[in-house]
This record gives structure tokens, C-alpha cells and sequence, in this order.
């Protein structure tokens, strides 16, 4: 991902913050705070109005002024005085929040990548062949897109290994059975003995 685009698409950035924040390890109320600062920033920089946050948020002003500081100190925004017609005014720069944003996401991106070819190896080694492009794509789309674990692809693998099965088309039908099952569990309601009295809130 280029690192100025997500500085130029609101709803990308404002989604990527939502799921990130607390990597971040910033609380809820410095995430409105912040979205607040992209939506009303131009070019990356906002004229710091604690009077306009406090009428466009459920913040109260001594809690706005916490928060900057908060952010300040963790390197997400920067704030400045500077001098306009003739006036000094305080701005916030909200351009280190992008490049904290970035350098997260790039690193779950190396992240992936790592599982990825360790996958990879660990399957072109069991199978004794090398996999195809679509073998690839496959794996890459069960990370990525699915959010499966690796350790589960490779329980899976290996469990299709053992009944001599090499195709990650009946890999993937072992990790959807696995995954109805354990929906199935979790929808399940606890056995409770009404007549002795079990309380299903305890």
C-alpha cells in the first residue's frame, strides 16, 4: 500500500483506524477524537478549535485537552503555534497517525508474507512436489482474506496427508467442516438440571 494514499481516502482511513486502534493503544474516546481531527483537517493539519470539538463530539473541553496531550505524547499528532495575519494560532499535525498507520500495516504485511512461505515450504515439502500458482492463491486467500490459522491449515493438511490426499480443494472441505462444527458448539445451549435449581446466568 503506498503510504499517501491511505491519507486521501477517508473511508479507507477512517475503517483502517477503527481496526487498528488499539494497536494503536489508544482508547475509544481518542479514536472519535482522532477521527474528528481527519474529517476537519485539510492537507493534514487542523486549527486546533477545542470549542468546535466539544459541539461536534459527547467530549467535555478538559477531556479534549487530555486526550491531545495523550496523542501528542504517543506521537500520533504534533502540535504547533503558528503565525496567521498577524495572529498566533495553535495547529495540529495529524501526519505521524498516518505514518504509525502505515508502518502497522506494512508490518502485518511482512507478517503474512512470512506465513505464507512458511506454509508453502511446509506443504511442497509433505506433498514432494512443487504447488501451482492457483495452489498459491488458494493459500494466500485462506490467510488473508479468511483469517485462518496457519496452525489449523496445517492440522488440516496433515489430516488430509494421512488419508493420502494431496489437494488443498479437500483441504479447504476439512476446514469448513471444522468450522461448522464449531459453530455448531457455540450455538449450542448448556444442559442445566432446572429441577435442582441451576440458574442459566451463572
Amino acid at each position: 500500500m503506498e503510504k499517501k494514499l491511505i491519507e486521501h481516502i477517508n473511508i479507507q482511513i477512517n475503517k483502517i483506524l477503527f481496526d487498528e486502534y488499539k494497536r494503536l493503544g489508544i482508547d475509544e474516546e481518542s479514536l472519535v477524537l482522532l477521527l474528528k481531527l481527519i474529517d476537519l483537517s485539510q492537507d493534514n493539519y487542523y486549527q486546533l478549535d477545542v470549542a468546535h470539538l466539544e459541539e461536534r463530539t459527547t467530549l467535555k473541553h478538559p477531556q479534549i485537552l487530555s486526550i491531545i496531550q495523550k496523542l501528542i505524547d504517543k506521537q500520533l499528532i504534533e502540535m504547533s503555534t503558528v503565525r496567521q495575519d498577524g495572529n498566533y494560532t495553535e495547529v495540529i499535525d495529524i501526519s505521524g497517525l498516518y505514518d504509525r498507520l502505515y508502518n502497522l500495516l506494512t508490518a502485518t504485511g511482512e507478517e503474512n508474507k512470512n506465513e505464507l512461505g512458511e506454509l508453502f515450504s511446509y506443504i511442497e515439502q509433505l506433498y514432494g512436489r512443487t504447488l501451482s500458482g492457483a495452489e498459491y492463491q488458494r493459500l494466500k486467500s485462506w490467510l488473508e482474506q479468511d483469517g485462518k490459522d496457519p496452525a489449523a491449515i496445517k492440522e488440516a493438511v496433515d489430516l488430509a496427508y494421512t488419508n493420502q490426499i494431496t489437494s488443498l480443494q479437500y483441504v479447504e472441505r476439512v476446514l469448513q467442516n471444522t468450522k461448522t462444527r464449531d459453530q455448531s458448539k457455540s450455538d449450542e445451549l448448556p444442559m442445566m438440571e432446572w429441577l435442582k435449581g441451576d440458574n442459566i446466568n451463572d
